[in-house]
């Protein structure tokens, strides 16, 4: 089983495959006729066909998509050229140092045999530390090597021991000490800065105690600087406060790469606030004359990085206001901090995480501003494809009504500049599985089938092939649209081209939406077709998840038959046993089967979920996560509320809501409305016991400052006039509104 414990969200599908696609050329096409890239112009609107028949057409068995098939020499040749040209791109790593052409472990026996022969303290002969000094140098070229840091400080505690010992010979330099920290720095890069840190207390220690040791400030502040660097290179909140104390304290090398290595700590951590603090304090430094240079363009685009990680409106303003202040630069001649590409693409980024129109007129704007500014000669500004992905992103977070349309628009302009000799904006397919994720954001104003023209565009091209994102994307449409027909025709389609050696293989998202899209469609027969879906990723080997087996009980509940709800459940349990995917049953999966129950046209449905509240305490023993919370116990009471049948069954299921109500500790308003429900629905007018429950179970719910508009519909459902009105202290005739009672009542009512 998948470790998902839900649906993967789009937008993170596509910065994924950002990630990925940035490291290959996979997806790069060479220059072609525009008619085999253009996307579905829109100018031209597509034909009145139906989904369904442009399902059928284009995946018909006598239209398949044409896949090369290489045989396995093919392959091997292809694989080979990829390999070289990779090689040619990126510079292949030298070995520096004494010992070259011996591998890793070679250097670790000739370490651990001179440390093993060395002698007593202190009768290391002038060859023997030569060579010691020539390992741990070596070590040093070598940092990413596991055991770099443990033998290189193994090398210089010998050196220093000798040292101590009188040694004449041996005489550690500050810079082994810096090459030493510089492997632990490397090798370990999550926890190395501790060692090195120990290393640095034991430098100050040792250049302290020995007088004759030259301890220039340059080298003191490389030492430094190398604790700065792998500090920054953690990515904790603790080491990037050690690494900003370790500058603080550098009395003189302080470099502006220190200072931009510390700001992009905080700025991957996305602490705007800190990077904001230091960014100040290099300005003060430098009105003050403590440092020679101050902010540059690289410190501004650092600043706007850590704001554009927030989704606050505020934070995306002030990233707007730092590329405002470049740009006035910019217009004054100062080159200095003049913007470029980054600048605007990271501040478009910023914009992409607010989803409205707003952030799609700002995303349109800045574009037109880069490509005046380059026209005017800043070639700095122009913007590539990176910058038009991020806009198309911008576009389809929108989810605006002509998301669609304007993404296609910026689509057909990169496909223009491209063959009008603009490389640098040449469509890739993250491009245009942002137009298909824009157009299935809307899937009721005809967006899903404008996916799927794009997604049949792109298997029709011969440089750039669909991938599994761009199948789910469509898929995702047709969900939300509420055409689980279509849905399921793309999943057949999808099979049969993996089938057929196409390499895009239906992943476990793409199934679960297809399940969901049956689940929640209204079909009479929904929950059957959801469950041979199911079935067919389990006889197929596709690796289940949670949401998974609860998006089938939800099909099962929704369809009022929790009798299969509770045994998918079982099965769930059964799965998870055996160890053969990661499902894990969660209170939600409980809660699911509960409320299927709550809603049963079943006598005993109290009894039911009660028995399932039982089993979920005994299962908690072992799961903290399937411990009962407010939401489990308001639906049993909700099946208490709405039991019917003799008095036997009813006088049972008020026995259940009372237990249930006691047993729940941390009460709402849906529980105490959903209480004075059942003790309405379940006991007699004239049982003297109804209005007293009622009354208490209001006063404390009035005490606690949970007072909803529900829990005033029940009461008022409840009693009689005159009760309603003693409770209420007024002579309101009719059911009243959280705006009509006291705040304090509904002071924990997070929304009225």
């Amino acid at each position: 089983m998948k470790n998902k414990s839900c649906l993967y969200s789009i937008p993170f599908l596509i910065l994924l495959y950002r990630f990925k696609v940035q490291e290959s050329e996979a997806f790069a096409y060479p220059s072609s006729s525009s008619s085999s890239r253009r996307g579905v112009s829109s100018s031209n609107p597509i034909s009145s066909k139906t989904v369904s028949s442009l399902l059928s057409s284009s995946f018909s068995p006598g239209n398949e998509l044409k896949v090369k098939k290489t045989t396995n020499s093919e392959n091997n040749n292809q694989h080979t050229s990829n390999n070289t040209r990779r090689k040619r791109n990126k510079p292949t790593f030298k070995r520096k140092g004494n010992y070259p052409n011996i591998s890793e472990k070679q250097l670790y026996t000739q370490t651990n045999h001179l440390l093993d022969n060395c002698g007593e303290n202190g009768l290391m002969t002038r060859d023997q530390i030569q060579q010691a000094q020539r390992l741990l140098l070596d070590w040093s070229k070598r940092p990413f090597a596991k055991s770099a840091g443990e033998m290189s400080e193994r090398l210089l505690q010998k050196l220093v021991v000798e040292k101590e010992c009188g040694n004449p010979h041996s005489k550690p330099s500050i810079d082994l000490f810096n090459a030493c920290m510089n492997c632990w720095m490397k090798c370990d890069k999550m926890n190395g800065y501790r060692k090195a840190l120990d290393l640095l207390k034991s430098l100050n220690v040792y250049v302290q105690t020995h007088k004759d040791i030259p301890a220039e400030k340059e080298h003191i502040a490389q030492c430094y600087g190398t604790m700065i660097d792998g500090c920054c290179r953690a990515k904790t909140r603790i080491s990037a406060d050690l690494a900003l104390e370790l500058l603080e304290r550098m009395d003189s090398g302080r470099d502006i790469k220190y200072f931009h290595a510390v700001l992009n700590a905080y700025a991957t951590l996305y602490d705007h606030k800190s990077v904001w603090k230091i960014f100040q304090r290099m300005k003060s430094m430098r009105e003050k004359g403590e440092i020679d240079f101050g902010p540059n363009r690289t410190s501004y685009n650092i600043v706007i990085k850590s704001l554009s990680g927030s989704n606050e409106m505020d934070c995306v303003r002030r990233a707007e206001g730092i590329l405002s202040e470049m740009e006035r630069a910019y217009f004054h001649g100062d080159r200095l901090i003049s913007p470029d590409k980054i600048s605007y693409t990271t501040v478009l980024s910023a914009w992409s995480k607010i989803s409205n129109k707003q952030a799609v007129e700002k995303a349109e704007m800045y574009l037109e501003r880069m490509h005046k500014m380059a026209s005017q000669g800043n070639i700095e500004v122009k913007p590539d494809c990176v910058t038009y992905n991020t806009i198309l992103n911008v576009i389809a977070n929108s989810k605006t009504i002509d998301s669609g349309e304007r993404s296609l628009k910026i689509l057909n302009r990169m496909e223009e500049l491209y063959q009008l000799g603009d490389a640098d904006v040449k469509p890739n397919l993250i491009s245009y599985n942002a137009v298909i994720k824009a157009f299935s954001n809307n899937p009721y104003n005809d967006g899903a089938r404008r996916a799927l023209m794009m997604l049949k565009k792109l298997e029709s091209d011969e440089h750039i092939q669909p991938d599994i994102i761009s199948y789910n994307s469509c898929l995702k449409a047709f969900a939300q649209a509420g055409d689980p027909i279509s849905a399921q025709l793309l999943l057949d389609r999808m099979e049969s081209l993996y089938a057929g050696g196409y390499p895009v293989k239906p992943d476990t998202y793409s199934y679960n939406t297809v399940i969901s899209a049956w689940a929640f469609s209204g079909h009479e027969h929904g929950a059957e077709i959801a469950e041979t879906i199911f079935d067919r990723m389990e006889t197929s080997e596709i690796r289940m998840d949670t949401t998974t087996f609860n998006t089938l009980l939800s099909a099962w509940g929704r369809q009022k038959d929790p009798e299969r709800a509770t045994d998918i459940l079982h099965h769930m349990f059964a799965v998870k046993k055996s160890g053969k995917y990661d499902v894990t049953p969660t209170s939600q999966s409980f809660a699911i089967v509960i409320n299927a129950w709550a809603k049963a046209k079943y006598p005993r449905k109290a009894f039911r979920a009660k028995q399932l509240l039982e089993e979920m305490k005994e299962r908690s023993k072992y799961n903290e996560k399937l411990k009962p919370n407010v939401y489990i116990y308001a639906s049993i009471l909700n099946a208490c509320a709405f039991s019917f049948g003799s008095s036997e069954i009813r006088s049972e299921a008020l026995v259940i809501a009372t237990e249930v109500y006691k047993e729940c500790k941390y009460r709402n308003d849906v529980i105490y409305g959903t209480f004075i429900k059942a003790c309405n629905s379940l006991m007699e007018h004239d049982d003297e016991q109804r209005a007293e429950m009622i009354e208490a179970a209001f006063v404390e719910c009035r005490e606690k400052g949970y007072v909803s508009n529900f829990v005033l519909q029940e009461l008022f459902s409840s009693l009689s006039s005159q009760q309603y009105q003693r409770l209420l202290g007024c002579d309101a005739q009719d059911v009243l509104s959280t705006r009509d009672i006291s705040k304090e009542w509904r002071r924990n009512i997070t929304k009225i």
